[in-house]
C-alpha cells in the first residue's frame, strides 16, 4: 500500500488509500500531466508556439499533487550538493535537511565545489561527506566545453549544471538526488521506489527558453528514437531538487548512433545560447524527458518550496543565519517542503 499525504486547506496529516491517489491524478491528468500516453502528449500540446499553462493554472495542478509519497522500501541512493563559498552559511543546514528529510536509504553524500573552495568546506568536518573537486570531477574537455560556450559571468553557472549531470551518469547508485546548497529539505520523503519509480515536483515558473534548449537537444540527436515532433509539458521542473536516474538520464543524453552519453552531454553544454541571459535547465530538460518518454515511473509531488533572503529568516527566527538549526526553521515554516536561502536575495 501507498501512502500518501495531501494538504487541504493548510491540514497536512490527512492519509489517502492508493485508489484516491488514482482518482486525483485524474485531474491531473487532464492537464496534461499524468496518466497520459506519450502520443497523447505529442497530439495535444505540439504546436509552433510554446504555450505554458498560466500561473495560476501551475499553481492548481500543484494543489491537486500530493505533499509527498511514502513507501515502505525505499532504493539506495546518493545525494550530490554543488556549492560555492557563498552557500557556505548554509551548508550544514542543507546537508542536515537531507540526513533527516530523505527516506530511501543514503549510499553517499558527495559535495561538488570549486577548486579554491575545496579546503573550506573540508575544514567544516562535515561527518560521512565526501568533498569532491569539480575540474576532477568534470575534467578537460567538459570545462573547455563550458568556457567556450559561456560569457565569464555565467561559466560557474554553466559548470554547476555539467557537475550535476556528470554526477549522475557516473553515479554506481539507482538514483541521484541533486540539491542546490541553498535548498534545504524540510518534509520527509521517498524519493525512489519500486522498479524505477520516483517522485518529481514541479515549479511555478515557465521560462521558454529552457523548452527551446531541450527540443533543440533532442532534434540535434537525429534519432529513430525520436520523433521530429517533440512533446511539450506546460509545466517546468525547475525546483532546485531533482531525483535523477543514471539510466534515464544516460537514454536521455546518448547519441542515436554510438550511445554514448558522455558525447551528449557535450553536445548539451555547446548547444547552450546566451542570446537570453538563461538559455538552458538541466532540472527542466531531466523532468521534461522522463515525464514524457518515461510517464509510468513518474509519481507528482507538491514542491512547496519558498524562496527567501537570509536576512529575512534571520529575522523571523532571531538569530545570525550560521546559528539558525533546522528544527527552528521548520517549526518558522511548517506547510513548506522546502526552502531556498538564496546569496542574491
Amino acid at each position: 500500500m501507498v501512502k500518501v499525504e495531501w494538504i487541504n486547506k493548510g491540514r497536512s496529516n490527512t492519509e489517502w488509500s492508493e485508489s484516491i491517489l488514482r482518482a486525483k491524478a485524474k485531474h491531473v491528468g487532464k492537464l496534461g500531466m499524468a496518466m497520459v500516453s506519450r502520443q497523447l502528449i505529442l497530439k495535444k500540446t505540439f504546436g509552433d508556439t510554446i504555450n505554458p499553462y498560466p500561473f495560476r493554472v501551475r499553481k492548481f495542478l500543484d494543489c491537486l499533487l500530493p505533499s509527498a509519497v511514502y513507501y515502505q522500501k525505499g532504493i539506495e541512493i546518493e545525494v550530490v550538493i554543488p556549492s560555492t563559498a557563498k552557500d557556505l552559511a548554509v551548508l550544514n543546514l542543507a546537508v542536515s535537511g537531507v540526513r533527516q528529510n530523505v527516506l530511501n536509504p543514503i549510499g553517499k553524500i558527495s559535495i561538488i565545489c570549486p577548486t579554491e573552495d575545496v579546503g573550506e568546506i573540508e575544514g567544516m568536518k562535515l561527518e560521512g561527506v565526501h568533498v569532491v573537486d569539480e575540474e576532477d570531477l568534470l575534467g578537460e574537455l567538459l570545462l573547455q566545453a563550458c568556457n567556450d560556450v559561456a560569457p565569464s559571468k555565467h561559466n560557474g553557472w554553466v559548470r554547476q549544471q555539467a557537475v550535476k549531470f556528470t554526477s549522475a551518469l557516473r553515479s554506481e547508485y539507482q538514483g541521484v538526488l541533486i540539491l542546490d546548497s541553498d535548498t534545504i529539505l524540510l518534509k520527509e520523503q521517498n524519493w525512489l521506489f519500486n522498479e524505477g519509480e520516483q517522485s518529481l515536483a514541479i515549479s511555478y515558473e515557465y521560462h521558454p527558453p529552457y523548452q527551446i534548449h531541450f527540443e533543440k537537444f533532442l532534434l540535434s540527436k537525429n534519432s529513430a528514437i525520436f520523433e521530429t515532433k517533440t512533446p511539450r509539458l506546460r509545466v517546468s521542473f525547475v525546483t532546485h531538487h531533482q531525483l535523477m536516474q543514471p539510466s534515464v538520464l544516460r537514454e536521455f543524453l546518448s547519441d542515436g548512433s554510438t550511445r554514448v552519453p558522455e558525447c551528449g552531454l557535450l553536445n548539451w553544454i555547446k548547444s547552450f545560447d546566451f542570446k537570453d541571459s538563461s538559455p538552458a535547465s538541466e532540472y527542466h530538460s531531466y523532468g521534461t524527458y522522463i515525464s514524457s518518454f518515461s510517464p509510468q515511473k513518474v509519481e507528482y509531488i507538491q514542491w512547496r518550496n519558498r524562496a527567501a533572503s537570509r536576512q529575512e529568516i534571520s529575522q523571523i527566527i532571531g538569530k545570525e543565519i550560521n546559528q539558525i538549526s533546522l528544527s527552528e526553521i521548520r517549526e518558522a515554516f511548517p506547510d513548506l517542503s522546502s526552502i531556498s536561502l538564496h546569496a542574491y536575495l
